[in-house]
């Protein structure tokens, strides 16, 4: 074959296009970043591009002469230039791709026969009429002539804007117009034709449907597609949630004058006054649901009331149970003549964190890294903290999902740290049991790297749990997709009643090799609420990573708190050390396990002896402490307010609170709220 330039003629399609940073982009299946020009000067198309953007897309009142200069000042940099045409006139498109753009972007582009209008003036013969003209184009590609006309038709790209209900209704027949290499959305102008105001919300579901159109369509068709945003931060949170292939943020105008009103701004601003005003001006915050219910409770006077909303245990008469063999341990700890208050180290209680680690692990290593916490509250905070810290630097950090429905405080926690947190679906309401499927398609369609809060078992509120089959799955796809799982195990012990067989899920996704963090709790388990122990533990691929995740979380710790309570970690090395209390703990977990297991049978029963309307045994099949009954919000109001029977909106029900002596009369409520509400 005829070489030229020591390449054959097909080499030389290759080497025409290496200068072409968007072109090559989009053939490696790779997504391209740009951001619009709308000042008409060279030197700053140049500063712009120097960012690092793959595309600058021209888009303001800038005259032939400007837009030859910032054409190649642009394509100097590494980056592909793009002209923005103001119509679809065959001149004007002529013209720009004179200058030796890479490509071009139409506006306002409705139909079918428009888009190949576009493509006939873009292109040379046979698919278009361009004429040669200009010896620029060629020059700025570093080609000859002959090889520029040869190969401009493949290199170049032809981007159709859809912006309008028009272009929207014939997407369809845009996409399939040869030619046509990409659809870019205009949000500002759709959003105008759509919803008559500009910028769109991004949340309006007419708006969010065109979107999805538009993509949907072009994904089928297997046309890049691209789309506006208008900043950094929401690209990144947008781009999660649905991939556009061409992201394009701001503009140059908008970036210069944001940065000078933000830079003014803070230049201007006086110093701070702090007086007693300064507390005038608190916001109140939304009380929390749970501690406002029982607040209720307390202060009811009513000789029926039952209390169905918190997530402590009560014993058969509805009083807080001190575990028998928790007793035991305080009484031995506090017998012991050295016994004294010191503080802790800063990582915590020594003996207490590789006890608990073998019982929540089944190992303790040094490749495991470990933080005594005060409670799992604490421990949950010390994971959102540590992993703030190691993607402080990182603009796009890894997604945080929590399940949907899930703890009420775990978004708070992680979003007081800092972070951005999303939800993931686990529940059919309609079946009032676990959706797997959803949960498992979620897993496998979330970015490589995501961090997934799951509950290790006995999930609240709903009390679905995925089967030792399903966690097996779930944890060959996270180690498939490099997901990082953030285990919170508050209730170890009462699914079953085996301390080991709750922690399954962890066990599996060990084995896998899933990177975890594991935030524990004793405060169900050992019935130690107010005494606050917890623990955080992080395994490693090795002791010297390990040693460096301790120091980080020392570092960290001393920071928040300095150091955890000493008292229940004292408490709970007895138990956990010695084979008699450990054994009795063992029993009086499973006895908690069994009171709440025999509750939620002999409520079913009830409101199947009374015909309550409705399948009740999804009661039956969840576990732990709390059902989520499927009663409405409505239900659940008269319940409180007329029966002074205490629990959430929600319908999330606390089987600790049913005794023998209350469980009749909390049937017949429910079956009358059913009936009525």
């Amino acid at each position: 074959m005829t070489r030229i330039n020591g390449y054959t003629e097909d080499d030389m399609l290759i080497a025409s296009r290496r200068r072409l940073t968007a072109m090559n982009r989009l053939h490696r299946g790779e997504t391209i970043y740009g951001t619009f020009m709308m000042l008409s000067s060279a030197w700053t198309s140049r500063v712009v591009a120097q960012a690092g953007w793959d595309v600058n897309c021209e888009h303001g009142n800038i005259g032939d002469s400007e837009m030859h200069d910032s054409v190649n000042a642009v394509a100097d940099c590494g980056v592909s230039p793009i002209v923005r045409v103001r119509g679809i006139d065959p001149t004007s498109i002529k013209r720009a791709l004179d200058t030796g753009a890479h490509g071009l972007m139409l506006p306002m582009i409705n139909t079918a026969e428009q888009a190949r209008q576009v493509v006939r003036a873009s292109k040379f013969p046979p698919m278009g009429v361009r004429g040669q003209g200009s010896p620029f184009s060629a020059s700025a590609h570093g080609l000859s002539t002959p090889q520029y006309l040869k190969y401009a038709n493949k290199n170049l790209l032809t981007i159709i804007q859809i912006e309008s209900q028009e272009g929207l209704a014939n997407v369809e027949e845009i996409c399939q117009v040869p030619g046509v290499d990409a659809i870019f959305i205009g949000p500002n102008d759709l959003s105008m034709s759509l919803q008559f105001y500009a910028p769109p919300k991004w949340d309006e579901p007419v708006f969010l449907a065109a979107l999805n159109k538009i993509h949907s369509t072009c994904k089928k068709h297997g046309v890049p597609v691209g789309i506006l945003y208008p900043n950094g931060p929401s690209a990144v949170a947008k781009q999660k949630l649905q991939h556009f292939d061409i992201v394009a943020v701001g503009g140059d105008v908008k970036a210069l004058n944001g940065w000078m009103v933000d830079q003014l701004t803070i230049a201007k601003a006086p110093p701070s006054q702090f007086n007693y005003d300064t507390y005038n001006e608190i916001e109140l915050s939304i009380p929390d649901t749970m501690f406002a219910l029982k607040a209720r409770y307390d202060a009811d006077k009513n000789g029926s009331k039952v209390n169905l909303a918190p997530g402590t245990y009560r014993d058969q008469d509805g009083n807080p149970w001190v575990l028998p063999s928790v007793r035991k341990a305080t009484q031995l700890v506090m017998n012991s003549p050295s016994y004294n208050h010191e503080y802790l180290g800063i990582q915590g209680h020594q003996e207490f964190l590789k006890a608990a680690a073998q019982l929540i692990l089944g190992k303790w290593s040094p490749d495991i890294a470990s933080l005594h916490t005060s409670g799992g509250t604490g421990a949950c905070h010390m994971g959102a903290v540590l992993l703030k810290r190691l993607f402080r630097n990182s603009p796009n950090p890894p997604s945080i999902y929590i399940s949907d429905p899930s703890w009420e405080n775990h978004h708070s926690v992680f979003r007081h740290a800092g972070h951005q947190t999303s939800s993931y679906p686990i529940y059919n309401t309609q079946a009032k049991s676990l959706d797997f499927k959803a949960m498992r398609n979620f897993v496998a369609q979330a970015d490589p790297n995501s961090i997934f809060v799951l509950h290790a078992c006995a999930h609240n509120p709903t009390g679905c749990d995925p089967s030792p089959e399903q966690w097996d799955e779930l944890a060959q796809l996270f180690k498939e997709k490099s997901h990082i799982a953030f285990f919170d195990c508050a209730y170890q012990g009462y699914a079953s009643g085996d301390l080991q067989e709750d922690v399954y899920s962890i066990a599996t996704f060990s084995r896998q090799g899933v990177q975890m963090l594991v935030a524990q709790s004793f405060s169900k388990n050992a019935g130690m609420y107010g005494e606050r122990l917890g623990a955080l533990h992080i395994p490693c691929d090795s002791a010297d990573a390990a040693a460096k995740v301790v120091d980080l979380l020392k570092y960290l710790n001393r920071r928040e708190v300095s150091t955890a309570p000493r008292f229940a970690s004292d408490i709970m090395t007895k138990i956990l050390t010695s084979n008699d209390l450990y054994e009795d703990w063992k029993v009086d977990v499973a006895t908690m396990a069994d009171r709440m297991a025999d509750m939620r049978k002999q409520l079913v029963d009830l409101l199947i002896r009374m015909k309550t309307p409705g399948d009740w045994n999804h009661i039956t099949a969840q576990k732990g402490m709390f059902s989520y009954t499927g009663l409405s919000a409505k239900q659940c109001e008269y319940l409180t307010e007329d029966c002074h029977i205490y629990l959430p909106p929600s319908g999330r029900l606390s089987l600790t609170g049913l005794t023998t002596h209350n469980l009749e009369y909390v049937a017949k409520s429910i079956d009358f709220a059913v009936r009525n509400f």
